[in-house]
């Protein structure tokens, strides 16, 4: 295998594999000593057309401007026996996108853009693929892996084909002044919290935000405190949950349930894996007056999806879609 690898560093463990069972020469006195039934052959495992042409990225640059400008994918491909040039094309590669939707784009081929080595062992080629809906925005966020679709470039001599591998990424997070990104899954410590992130946008209620969510379970670790000068006006709570006593009156917003008073949106990846989970310490969220929360992904309360009644308050909501079973 090392002999191997020292010649093919590309090679993948189940092609190694394959191409030493394949090319031994077979003896009738191994048959039943070994599985491949014969002795090995370097030169021959060697020179097998198993192997595949191999893709590396050379580049492909993080999106953090908004805009129509397509993302640029440059791909080397290299082949000892070398490469068929003829049979690039706008569906080598495939870009997933794995945060959200998990939604896949094609990247053609960029015009004039293959560039073969003189020795044929080697191709350059630059891929452009268009942003989601013509436009990168915000909730394009995350990362997105870049793959060769299996069968579409082969080597020359012997027309072996690439396979499906994954080959590299690139993330979008685009800056935007109205859009906080959390990354930290605690109420307290270091980075900005989901807490920290709501506060900000409580700020100037005037002013629509969006909080995106990495996957993830983000938690309050703030108990709650009765603070008697709350400005929320509701009736006084019932209780937190159906296993935790109502307490005297409303927190505020630097602790216990998160207080939404201003015109918020918050996305995460999927309703199964970005979850907010109170710990049974309160309620999730408190909806003040006339504010509006347009787009939360169902949350968790003590490991389990909550009642819309037991997980948030709300005086008077325009649009709620949170909580919803």
């Amino acid at each position: 295998m090392a002999l191997i690898w020292s010649e093919l560093s590309q090679a993948t463990v189940a092609e190694v594999r394959k191409v030493i069972l394949d090319s031994s020469d077979r003896k009738p006195e191994y048959s039943n000593l070994i599985a491949s039934g014969g002795r090995l052959n370097a030169s021959g495992a060697i020179e097998s057309k198993i192997f595949s042409p191999v893709a590396t990225v050379l580049s492909a640059n993080n999106v953090f401007s908004g805009g129509s400008l397509a993302q640029e994918i440059i791909v080397l491909y290299s082949d000892r026996n070398g490469l068929d040039a003829a049979t690039l094309g706008d569906d080598d590669l495939e870009i997933n996108h794995l945060w959200g939707t998990r939604d896949s784009f094609p990247a053609p081929l960029k015009p004039g853009s293959v560039q073969v080595a003189p020795d044929g062992k080697s191709i350059r080629a630059t891929y452009l693929m268009t942003p989601p809906g013509g436009s990168w925005d915000p909730l394009d966020f995350g990362t997105y892996s870049i793959a060769t679709v299996a069968g579409t470039v082969l080597s020359q001599r012997q027309n072996t084909p690439i396979r499906s591998q994954v080959i590299g990424e690139f993330k979008v997070r685009i800056i935007d002044p109205t859009v906080l990104y959390v990354d930290s899954y605690r109420d307290s410590g270091n980075g900005l919290s989901l807490r920290n992130a709501i506060e900000v946008s409580n700020t100037d209620p005037t002013v629509p935000r969006t909080i995106i969510l990495e996957a993830g379970r983000y938690t309050i670790d703030i108990p709650h405190q009765s603070n008697p000068t709350s400005v929320f006006t509701d009736v006084q709570p019932q209780s937190f949950c159906s296993s935790t006593p109502a307490p005297s009156g409303w927190s505020d917003s630097t602790n216990g349930d998160f207080d939404i008073q201003g015109n918020l949106t918050i996305v995460g990846d999927s309703k199964e894996s970005s979850l907010v989970d109170a710990r049974n310490l309160d309620r999730v969220f408190k909806v003040h007056q006339d504010m509006l929360i347009e787009r939360v992904f169902p949350h968790r309360n003590n490991n389990r999806t909550a009642r819309a009644n037991r997980l948030f308050s709300v005086e008077t909501v325009v649009r709620s879609h949170f909580c919803r079973q």
